[in-house]
């Protein structure tokens, strides 16, 4: 895994148990949503988005 691929893998692993937790006031869909448009040519925001 390459420095890119890691760090986004990172952040969606860090947005997913943050809204688990709690500590990030928003709704699952929507962030993973979010994160696909932002992350378009990212393999698993690919996955994601289905």
């Amino acid at each position: 895994m390459d420095k890119t691929d890691r760090i986004n893998f990172e952040l969606a692993y860090n947005l997913i148990v943050d809204i688990h937790n709690r500590d990030v006031d928003a709704d699952m869909v929507t962030a993973l949503h979010v994160l696909s448009e932002q992350l378009n040519t990212y393999w698993l925001t690919h996955i994601m988005s289905g």
